[in-house]
Order: structure tokens, then C-alpha cells, then sequence
């Protein structure tokens, strides 16, 4: 209650769920990452767009990553190293186990962990 304002509410509940899409390409998906890191979508779109990872990328915690990627890596130094959004969505990839078409091998300075099963 109170984070965000009624349009941006009534604006998210009217958008469609986020649904898996079998033909992302990586460069997609770093075009998708880019814009949340950047700041450069308004809260309803960032919103939509994590939980669009999240459903590209299932049990990925893409948020976590993001936004918190000490946590996600459980490595303290990750909060201050500047990933690029390429070695985002290759974490994510590998995390998860999805290769996507125009992957390119990118070289990750931590090791990435095992998902979280629920």
C-alpha cells in the first residue's frame, strides 16, 4: 500500500502476465536487462519486464541478480563489480540451464550458484 500510485496499480493490473518465450534471442535478452539496469523504464515496466525474465529464465531470481547481485552470487565483492548486461543474462543462463540462440560465451567473475528449489 503506498508504493506505488493508483494509475501505476490500475496500469499493472491490466497488463498481461508475463509468458515464456521459446524464441528469445541473448541479444533480447541483454536489450531487456539493459533498460531495467539502466533505469531507463518507469516502475510498472520495470516490474512487468523482471517478472518477463523471471519467466524466460525460470527459478533465475533475475531482481536478485539485478539489483542485489551480492546476494544472488553470495559473494560480497559482486556488489561493487560492474557487470555488464551480457554477463547478466549469461548467469542467468547458465543458472538456470537455457542457452539461447547468439549466446556468446562470456567470462563470469564469480561462480555462479545453484537455483533455489522451492
Amino acid at each position: 500500500y503506498g508504493a506505488m500510485t493508483t494509475r501505476a496499480f490500475v496500469l499493472g493490473a491490466l497488463s498481461p502476465a508475463p509468458r515464456f518465450d521459446p524464441d528469445l534471442t541473448f541479444d533480447e535478452a541483454v536489450a531487456v536487462v539493459e533498460a531495467i539496469s539502466r533505469a531507463s523504464l518507469d516502475d510498472r515496466e520495470t516490474t512487468y519486464f523482471v517478472g518477463w525474465l523471471d519467466a524466460q529464465f525460470v527459478g533465475g531470481q533475475a531482481s536478485d541478480l539485478i539489483f542485489w547481485p551480492n546476494e544472488w552470487f553470495h559473494e560480497d565483492a559482486a556488489s561493487t563489480h560492474p557487470f555488464t548486461s551480457e554477463e547478466l543474462v549469461h548467469a542467468l543462463s547458465i543458472r538456470c540451464g537455457r542457452t539461447l540462440p547468439g549466446d556468446r560465451p562470456v567470462a563470469l567473475p564469480f561462480r555462479v550458484p545453484l537455483p533455489i528449489r522451492l
